[in-house]
């Protein structure tokens, strides 16, 4: 019977050893190879979806519309109106927290709001919101309730209402084109020249309909304030 060397077995050992890396790294490679395809379809995919985002543009939108109408709502001219607090903040240890936070308010007449503190300790720092709010409102502190005054619209306030009132609308506008451009530049990567095409104009029309909607509003408000 041949007998075989310890070198010859050293060999086979070690050739089959390689041949089997290698096999591995072969499949390694394939696979490697297969998931690089798949990985560059799902990042076509992802660039390219075929379509804008009309109802969540149409929704970012309208909150922007909608945050304007409350601001608005809360100016109010020469007559009392629980909203015209809203944006109020008050300084309290930790820092300021909206008025709706640490108080209820109420308007018993057309003149006058009642502001009910819940903590009474927080009574001198709502009272200072108030009277720094800059719509000139007077107030006296009536054990955990806050007795606000509203006086008769002046000149002076008027204008300075309108101006807060054009401000506001700005900021609208602000978020309508910052929406818009993010829509747009979705619409001009879509991949068909046409849908492209169509994208652009559906977020145009779009924006100008949420714009016409910030005009009208605006010019409502305005309105408002120089005649009462």
């Amino acid at each position: 019977m041949p007998v075989r060397s310890a070198k010859g077995k050293a060999g086979g050992k070690a050739g089959g050893k390689a041949g089997g890396k290698a096999d591995k790294g072969g499949g390694k490679a394939k696979k490697e190879k297969g998931g690089g395809r798949v990985a560059a379809a799902a990042e076509e995919n992802d660039g390219d979806q075929g379509t804008v985002d009309l109802d969540g543009l149409t929704a970012q939108m309208k909150r922007a519309v909608d945050h304007l109408q409350r601001e608005y709502a809360a100016l109010q001219v020469g007559r009392a109106a629980p909203r015209m607090l809203d944006s109020l903040q008050v300084e309290q240890p930790g820092g300021s927290v909206p008025l709706s936070a640490v108080a209820k308010v109420l308007a018993p007449s057309a003149q006058e709001l009642q502001v009910n503190v819940f903590d009474a300790s927080l009574v001198p720092a709502v009272a200072a919101a108030i009277e720094t709010c800059g719509m000139q409102l007077g107030s006296e502190v009536q054990g955990k309730a806050v007795r606000v005054t509203v006086p008769r619209p002046t000149r002076e306030m008027r204008e300075l209402l309108s101006k807060q009132v054009k401000q506001s609308a700005e900021k609208s506008k602000t978020v309508l084109r910052s929406a818009r451009q993010a829509a747009m530049k979705h619409a001009k990567a879509l991949s068909s020249k046409d849908d492209a095409r169509r994208a652009e104009k559906d977020v145009q029309r779009l924006t100008d309909e949420f714009v016409s909607k910030v005009d009208s509003m605006m010019q409502g408000k305005e309105t408002e304030i120089l005649s009462v």
